[in-house]
């Protein structure tokens, strides 16, 4: 007998179930994706029970049968390079050992969405192969009742992991799900004992069906508890009952277990606020107990909206360089000596007082020193498959850098930086000017410096705007820090986790966004390190901790759960790593760099960055010459004269006879609806024209140069926007001139003259595209790629 309804049901509620995966899995960072993993499981369990019941084989062989095959390619996810033919060896077990107690930690205490960590993949494998072999065997032995089962438990199970608040929609989803479910059971078991003889007394046999008071007492439950469930959700907390464990800081392909993480876990930590002791320590040195931070990780890579440690390199604490040297701090430290208790944090990477440059074995057990690695690129300590506990006591020694104002002050000749100088003829101490060596980029600066491809141009103009007239990494980094402690943000943790820092872009600029320029230290940390990219500096995110509060010893402070904290780091040529922090904290106990140079100078350089005179472009700047001088530019002259278009716009090539117009246009209309590239380019084009409606000219240039690309022209990277404008139309040169002022130009808004400029300019050049090509011509341009392509794709094309 087929159950083809109870089939059906069945399908779609293992939909929803993947569906509710992909809310507690992070993408996967390299190799195949965990879904196709999961669907291969779930479709060999299903076909393997299927095919042996089938053909009439015992069940016990074909339960050997799957455990056989599921072993083998478990196996194969989770420690393919130690197999030998697809065997696994001694080896191979104890790395799939190593790989499930990881992910049994995640499972226990991570927050969602994880890292798809290979044993974490494993076991989902597991339980999607479990439930399509069973699925099967209901259907095949005529118990369509527990092929749904399932499936239904998986989904409230994943629903009880995902700690976001359930919304009405999954819960109509779910409820319909549930309804169908039950109906196609009910059909397809009447329809399988229609004609079945009567009992002896009687009475029809029921054949298995449910019955009222069994349908009954089951819709209530299930309705109950789903709503129950919907309407008390938001009175637990997020973070359960443990509010200091949290999910890792580290994504992509690299897992640092279960750490405490203000980043990740943000809202656990900081919207609650507690005091929740998490360690304390005794601070001997140079430096106040009350003003050191305590450093856990830095974050290198940006990708996805969000900061994380792409593949740190670790190493055994056995080793004569703690820190890679082109890394270190190459200006004065002062040093300290740090005891430290673990009250109530659990996680691997330890807190230590910034650099830390020696633990003494005779500090803590030899199991705990002999277990301690090491981070090259920023000298942070990780416990190498272990989670601090309670009462571990261990003692670091630690560099913490003191920058040098005199060289931070200069430029690379020696001579004062333009804010300092302004401050300088204000008769301000300033300290002379040091020159300094400029040290060699750490390595692999490109990580440091990386954006998307597709982040929004605004930023960086965003980021020009304010640091105008400013030359060195220093004092740009002081007025970024700046403007974001200023009233022009606000500090708040009522908003949700991640909020900011995947939409940047409207966080910053779109006052009509949520929460806009509203956040908490990961939107502005996030925020600060990606425009200092975008001008050309080295930045990374740290995770760490604000300095603790005195007890009643003067020595011994008290870090707490809300001294968890974000900040940013920016490379400085002639020193190294410098710390900033541009979160404006309601309860200041993160002190900013700006008032560190206030407090030793005596005096706020803040006040002199409107008394900076514009020096004008130079050569050799690290800022793009103009192609011209906006100034010059009448604004009357960048109106449009329709009179210098004498051909038509629009129109021209391939004609379409009016009979076959409309087959013509269901055929584009089903062609754009099959492809998801016209969609992405609809979705971009959206984009680019809400911003431009927004005042943001450059995203019509963005635009017109995509459609360029996209028709088989891409313009040459080595084009002015004039020169391009003057190869492809006429019509294009009022945007180039538009364009030009608006990231050349000096820092003001755009006048709306220049919008209605742009906007006019884009329509004038789209039509004569249009008119210059025919209909199947533009047609293909819609699913043509090349404008979707990343740079480095399209240079490895012209290759």
């Amino acid at each position: 007998m087929v159950y083809r309804y109870t089939g059906i049901a069945a399908g779609a509620i293992l939909a929803l179930t993947l569906f509710q995966l992909s809310g507690l899995l992070r993408p996967t960072a390299d190799g195949p994706p965990w879904q196709f993993v999961i669907l291969a499981g779930l479709a060999l369990g299903a076909v393997i029970t299927w095919t042996g019941l089938t053909y009439r084989l015992p069940i016990w062989v074909v339960g050997l049968i799957n455990f056989v095959a599921l072993l083998l390619v478990s196996f194969r996810i989770a420690t393919p390079s130690t197999l030998n033919f697809l065997v696994p060896t001694a080896e191979s077990v104890t790395a799939m050992g190593n790989q499930l107690s990881q992910a049994m930690a995640i499972i226990r205490n991570g927050i969602e969405p994880v890292i798809p960590v290979s044993g974490l993949v494993v076991i989902v494998n597991v339980v999607y192969w479990a439930v399509g072999a069973v699925t099967a065997y209901a259907l095949v032995r005529g118990r369509p009742a527990l092929a749904v089962v399932p499936g239904l438990v998986l989904s409230l199970q994943f629903a009880t992991m995902d700690r976001s608040p359930t919304g009405l929609g999954r819960i109509v989803v779910f409820l319909l799900l549930l309804a169908g479910a039950v109906l196609a059971v009910t059909v397809d078991q009447r329809a399988a004992t229609a004609g079945r003889m009567a009992h002896a007394s009687g009475k029809r046999s029921r054949g298995g069906i449910v019955g009222p008071a069994t349908s009954a007492a089951l819709a209530f439950t299930v309705l109950g508890s789903v709503l129950a469930v919907g309407a008390l959700g938001s009175s637990v907390p997020y973070d359960g009952v443990v509010t200091w464990r949290a999910a890792t800081g580290l994504t992509g392909t690299y897992y640092g277990s279960v750490s405490y993480n203000p980043f990740v876990g943000i809202q656990q930590s900081l919207v609650t606020q507690s005091t929740t002791p998490l360690f304390q320590a005794r601070i001997r040195g140079d430096v106040s107990a009350d003003h050191v931070y305590f450093r856990l990780l830095t974050l290198d890579t940006y990708e996805g909206g969000k900061f994380y440690a792409n593949r740190p390199e670790v190493e055994p604490l056995e080793t004569n360089e703690w820190e890679t040297a082109g890394h270190r701090f190459a200006g004065p430290s002062a040093r300290v000596t740090t005891d430290i208790i673990i009250d109530r944090l659990q996680m691997e990477w330890l807190p230590a007082a910034y650099t830390p440059v020696d633990v003494p074995a005779d500090s803590a057990p030899a199991a705990f020193v002999g277990s301690v690695r090491v981070r090259k690129d920023d000298a942070s300590l990780i416990l190498d498959g272990g989670l601090s506990y309670p009462d571990l006591r261990y003692t670091v020694t630690s560099d913490v850098p003191q920058p040098d104002l005199a060289v931070l002050a200069g430029d690379t000749e020696g001579a004062l930086s333009p804010l300092f100088a302004a401050a300088a003829a204000d008769d301000a101490p300033v300290p002379l000017p040091l020159a300094a060596p400029i040290r060699e980029e750490p390595p692999n600066v490109e990580r440091y410096l990386q954006v998307p491809e597709e982040l929004d141009s605004s930023i960086a103009v965003l980021a020009r705007q304010q640091t105008v007239n400013l030359a060195t990494p220093f004092e740009r980094g002081l007025a970024l820090e700046a403007w974001f402690r200023s009233d022009a943000f606000r500090y708040t943790t009522d908003i949700p986790p991640g909020h900011g820092a995947t939409d940047l872009a409207a966080w910053l600029l779109d006052p009509e966004s949520n929460f806009y320029r509203s956040g908490y230290c990961e939107n502005f940390a996030t925020s600060m390190a990606v425009m200092a990219r975008t001008l050309g500096i080295p930045s990374r995110v740290v995770l760490g901790f604000t300095p603790g509060e005195r007890t009643e010893f003067e020595d011994v402070v008290v870090v707490r759960d809300r001294n968890a904290h974000a900040w940013v780091e920016l490379w400085m040529p002639s020193q190294g790593w410098v710390r900033f922090d541009p979160t404006p904290r309601q309860d200041r106990i993160n002190p900013t760099t700006g008032s560190d140079v206030a407090t030793e100078l005596g005096f706020d350089p803040v006040q002199y960055f409107d008394q900076i005179p514009d020096p004008g472009f130079t050569p050799g700047s690290d800022v793009p010459p103009r192609f011209f001088d906006p100034a010059e530019i009448p604004d009357e002259d960048l109106t449009i004269d329709p009179s210098a278009f004498d051909a038509p716009i629009g129109g021209g090539g391939l004609g379409i006879p009016g009979w076959l117009q409309p087959f013509a246009a269901l055929a584009v209309l089903a062609v754009l609806l099959a492809g998801g590239i016209p969609v992405l380019k609809w979705w971009r084009r959206s984009r680019r024209m809400a911003r431009l409606r927004h005042g943001d000219v450059t995203a019509a240039w963005e635009e017109i140069v995509a459609r360029l690309t996209d028709l088989g022209e891409e313009p040459s990277a080595a084009l002015t926007p004039e020169e391009l404008a003057a190869r492809v139309d006429p019509a294009m040169q009022p945007l180039a001139t538009v364009y030009g002022r608006a990231v050349y130009g000096p820092p003001q808004p755009t006048p709306g003259e220049h919008v209605a400029t742009a906007t006019t300019a884009l329509e004038q050049t789209t039509g004569r595209l249009a008119g210059r090509y025919s209909a199947m011509q533009r047609v293909v341009a819609w699913y043509r790629p090349a404008s979707l392509m990343p740079s480095w794709m399209r240079r490895l094309r012209d290759r």
